[in-house]
């Protein structure tokens, strides 16, 4: 193993450790502040000694960079004044990673122990098609700098394997759980996710169009941010507008309501970590159609609990639509098994242990009875 890893070994007698958590605001709109949301909300806010300070929120450019400054600074009281601590850093890639890595960086040099949880689906295009050599060379510096990566699924350990010998953990999301119900609204196609080209929502939009004719009753419910504009548009020129809904950010009761009505979940994105929308939608107990990348085929075993078509296949995409559509008894069966996976795999009961296990690894001690959670307070930081 490198001489660059910082060592893992922690003596008996060492003082417990703290957890610095670095990551987005809880209160912005993303995978990252969705994966905290659901850790405070499971319990592991409350198990460990983990102050959460938010590095980065929504807004305009002055409102992030008082934030990032702000976060920065309260670090570096945290660097000068705790010798005992651990930073666990949520990032992904590009603007995320750079801006991570001014933490990362400093942490390692004061031998504080770092875990880099890696969210996000581009993390290699990143490093290996936007990254010059020396950007490369920095990226496995900051890498080889921390003492674990947590990944998303056990293609992206592979992938992280390939370029720095710092040990990598495989722990998947995980979301809250969704009550069942009985009451399923036929024909209802339900999209979660930022309404981009990246997420594959136009791909949908085509394949949706092809299908109207031959499933009369279907309508498409389309909730996120992005570009609620061009999906309507091309809803619109594609003949199709009466049956979509536009329904934009959703959250609580909306998400929970559509979630319990739809019939069949559809993600066609074209690159993933491990998409919590996904996850809910298992809860739920509701069959997924989705393409096999990131962590979703960890997640979603094509023909148990949904179907999976490859990314940009609008054939594809169409047939597994439609062959579920038809089918009310194999999209009931593959919901039922979807939930028990989301159960077994993906609940908080299943995953939260796998994250302590590291913390304990690493010189941390579950919080006593009584002790307070600690939060760094700022305007970007939310409960």
């Amino acid at each position: 193993m490198s001489t660059d890893v910082i060592s893992q070994s922690v003596p008996e007698d060492a003082p417990a450790r703290r957890v610095l958590m670095l990551g987005t605001s809880p209160a912005t709109r993303g995978g990252i502040a969705s994966v905290v949301r659901a850790y405070r909300s499971g319990g592991l806010f409350a198990d460990w000694p983990i102050t959460y300070l938010a590095t980065h929120a929504d807004g305009g450019h002055w409102r992030k960079l008082g934030v990032a400054l702000s976060a920065w600074a309260r670090f570096g009281a945290w660097l000068v004044r705790r010798r005992d601590f651990l930073l666990h850093v949520h990032a992904a890639s590009r603007a995320s990673f750079w801006r991570k890595s001014a933490f990362i960086l400093p942490a390692a040099w004061r031998r504080r122990p770092v875990i880099f949880h890696l969210h996000g689906g581009e993390f290699m295009r990143f490093y290996e098609d936007e990254c010059g050599t020396l950007a490369r060379r920095y990226v496995r510096y900051v890498l080889r700098r921390c003492t674990r990566i947590i990944v998303l699924s056990g293609s992206w350990r592979e992938a992280l394997e390939s370029i720095t010998s710092t040990p990598v953990d495989v722990i998947g999301n995980f979301a809250p759980s969704f009550s069942l119900s009985r009451q399923r609204v036929p024909g209802r196609i339900l999209f979660l996710g930022r309404l981009c080209e990246g997420k594959g929502i136009f791909l949908l939009l085509e394949a949706f169009a092809k299908l109207s004719g031959e499933h009369p009753d279907a309508h498409l419910v389309c909730a996120g941010d992005g570009d609620l504009d061009a999906v309507r548009a091309l809803a619109k020129r594609l003949g199709i507008e009466d049956r979509v809904e536009v329904a934009g950010w959703i959250d609580g009761n909306c998400k929970a309501e559509l979630l319990a009505t739809a019939s069949l979940y559809v993600l066609p994105s074209f690159a993933e970590g491990m998409p919590m929308s996904v996850l809910e939608a298992m809860s739920a107990g509701l069959p997924v159609v989705a393409t096999p990348v990131g962590g979703i085929p960890d997640a979603v075993a094509h023909g148990e609990e949904g179907l999976l078509v490859p990314a940009g296949d609008l054939a594809a995409l169409c047939d597994a639509v439609g062959s579920l559509l038809a089918d009310p008894q194999r999209r009931q069966a593959m919901g039922t098994r979807a939930r028990a996976k989301f159960a077994s795999s993906f609940s908080s009961s299943a995953v939260l242990p796998k994250v302590g296990r590291i913390y304990r690894e690493l010189g941390v001690r579950r919080r006593q009875s009584g002790e307070a959670v600690g939060v760094l307070r700022q305007s970007a930081a939310a409960e």
